[in-house]
């Protein structure tokens, strides 16, 4: 069964909603990395929460961008 192709809005609040479920986890592994102390790994893992938080702010962009919320 073939299905129909979802219209760039839904497609796109389907992002959104995926982008603020992730956000919403790494806002819970911050604390939890917290209370490992200031080791290797620990510094590692806040780096690639910082990381992926910039990420989730460039995908928001680019998502509103094709969107057309956010001009050019």
């Amino acid at each position: 069964m073939r299905r129909e192709p979802k219209t760039t809005s839904v497609a796109f609040e389907e992002v959104m909603d995926a982008l603020d479920r992730l956000e919403a986890l790494l806002s819970k592994v911050g604390p939890f990395v917290e209370r490992f102390g200031e080791d290797e790994t620990s510094e590692l893992l806040r780096y690639e929460i910082a990381n992926a938080k910039v990420g989730l702010h460039t995908a928001r962009r680019n998502a509103m961008l094709l969107e057309g919320i956010l001009p050019v």
